[in-house]
């Protein structure tokens, strides 16, 4: 990866020295690989050439002030190699050849963004049609320094050069742009080295087998390639496609397989054909490689969306909480000011009016506990306790509530109706978590029906058993009713349509009635109002 990079500007170009490790190491890896394939055909004009990949895949994983330093370095290695075996104006004019074509290639593919592999489908095309279209200018001028050196028809000549550094082209250039993507690397934190490694051994060795002489075949490997290809993706396609072609050219060259039998005693022509092969392998492996590299790059941006959408939405939720409790407390706490500045005043400078002093204590009462009431609410729908479970009377814990709840009923001139079904059993339930589950759903009765200027308030409670032997709890309002479409909005946090509620009460009532295993749910009453009832779990003895 660059780093401390060392640059210096020429006639308004700046150059800038690579990375000291890849100075070292692009030369080596292109003079090893030339010399390699010069010393299996003894001449220059060898069917394989895969060095041009390597200076390819260094320029464009590099800055372009890079790339003087770079194609230097190439060339450099390009002519000592070629100089092995050819005179020195022939393998000057050879790496000339190769320079034009590795920086042609990599301008190119950097133009149309084909270095891209985690783009999908697109830039691996682009980046094969580069691989197949420039060689045909490099091979045209190599051609023709080879038939001007050593005779011979031109046609060979090209169909040589042409072969051999297209097919190295396509068949490293991907291996090694996958291994340095910067965006697979997070692959290789997860063991996917040592996966890749086994699965290419794997089709490397049926390779093998392909290009036996007691078992021969060309497509035998090609089932383990696609599982390669489908458990280590980009890097398990372009890996085990490059260990298959080292051993599928190691057994041509020494004979073995189909492709030598076919070729008899030419191997220049088996190569040739091993290569075709190779690409197709590799050009219906790659495909599939990329599909499934883009499937995961999708889905990883599914997940950092599903996550972005989570933290906006507590955001969001956070942001109502704020202010729902903001205005919910500002009221009781203002109320709470003046009835207490108020009493002040009658107490000190007005004795007889005790009354009146007595009034304004009672609604700093009043107001507290309103306080207290919204600061609980938060801290049960936010820190939820389990329920502490035990034997429970509903009818009795009904009563109990009504108790608690008279003074609002009479304040807001409710009248109180009860049907409570006779002989329930106990059931296990948290008793305190039960009681205010029920007085929730007065108190959203009863809030329901203070705009009711025509009729009668009436707010009946019933328990007993429903159609499906569920012991059950109901509230009936003749409220203004409720909207079928919105009936299951009612139990979600900070939905209300009461100017200044906050929208708990249900929210925490389904919370505790889910956690007691039952069901809570809500219905328009018949001709006016809505019934909100919930069920605990007990056992019905039908005779």
């Amino acid at each position: 990866m660059p780093n401390a990079y060392l640059s210096r500007t020429f006639g308004g170009l700046k150059i800038t020295v690579p990375p000291v490790w890849l100075v070292v190491v692009l030369p080596l890896a292109f003079f090893g690989a030339a010399v390699a394939s010069q010393a299996a055909f003894g001449t220059a004009d060898t069917p394989i050439w895969v060095s041009n990949a390597f200076a390819v895949t260094a320029l464009l994983r590099n800055k372009r002030a890079c790339w003087p330093v770079l194609l230097l370095l190439a060339f450099i290695a390009d002519f000592s190699a070629s100089a092995l075996t050819s005179p020195h104006l022939l393998a000057l004019g050879i790496a000339t050849c190769d320079s034009c074509e590795i920086l042609l290639v990599a301008t190119l593919a950097e133009l149309t963004g084909a270095a891209a592999l985690d783009g999908g489908i697109g830039p691996m095309v682009r980046l094969a049609l580069i691989c197949l279209a420039v060689p045909v200018l490099s091979s045209t001028a190599g051609a023709g320094l080879l038939v001007a050196f050593y005779g011979g028809p031109f046609a060979a000549s090209w169909l040589i050069w042409y072969l051999d550094v297209t097919c190295g082209l396509l068949i490293v250039t991907p291996f090694l742009l996958s291994w340095t993507d910067q965006s697979l690397r997070k692959q290789l934190l997860r063991g996917t080295v040592a996966q890749t490694v086994v699965l290419a051994g794997g089709v490397a060795l049926v390779g093998f087998l392909d290009f036996h002489d007691k078992l021969p075949g060309l497509f035998l490997a090609f089932p383990v390639l696609l599982f390669a290809t489908f458990n280590g993706r980009l890097l398990g396609a372009t890996t085990a496609t490059v260990a298959l072609a080292a051993v599928a050219i190691w057994s041509t060259l020494k004979g073995s397989g189909p492709i030598a039998a076919f070729s008899h005693t030419d191997t220049v022509q088996a190569i040739q054909i091993l290569q075709v092969y190779i690409v197709i392998i590799l050009l219906s492996s790659l495909p599939v490689a990329l599909i499934l590299e883009q499937r995961e790059k999708l889905t990883a941006q599914l997940r950092e969306t599903q996550e972005d959408l989570a933290r906006v939405n507590r955001a969001m939720v956070l942001s109502e909480l704020t202010s729902s409790i903001a205005h919910e407390v500002r009221q009781p706490l203002a109320g709470i000011a003046a009835s207490a500045g108020a009493a002040t005043r009658w107490l000190a400078t007005d004795p007889p009016h005790v009354d009146e002093a007595n009034t304004s204590l009672e609604r700093i009462v009043r107001d507290s506990q309103r306080a207290s009431e919204i600061i609980s609410r938060v801290s049960a729908l936010t820190t939820r306790e389990p329920p502490h479970k035990d034997l429970l009377n509903v009818n009795a814990t009904i009563l109990e509530v009504i108790a608690m709840a008279d003074d609002a009923l009479q304040r807001n001139h409710v009248v109180l109706q009860t049907g409570l079904s006779p002989g329930l059993p106990e059931v296990t339930a948290d008793r305190v978590q039960v009681q205010q589950v029920i007085l929730n759903l007065i108190t959203n009765a009863i809030e329901a029906m203070k705009e009711k200027t025509d009729g009668r308030r009436e707010l009946t409670v019933n328990s007993g058993w429903d159609d499906e032997n569920h012991l059950f709890v109901e509230v009936r309002d003749t409220g203004a009713g409720l909207d079928p479409d919105h009936t299951d909005k009612l139990f979600e946090a900070f939905h209300t349509t009461k100017p200044g509620g906050m929208g708990l009460g249900l929210a925490i009532s389904r919370s505790i009635v889910k956690a007691h295993d039952g069901r809570i749910w809500a219905a328009p009453n018949q001709p006016c109002g809505a019934v909100l009832r919930f069920t605990l779990p007990a056992r019905r003895d039908i005779a």
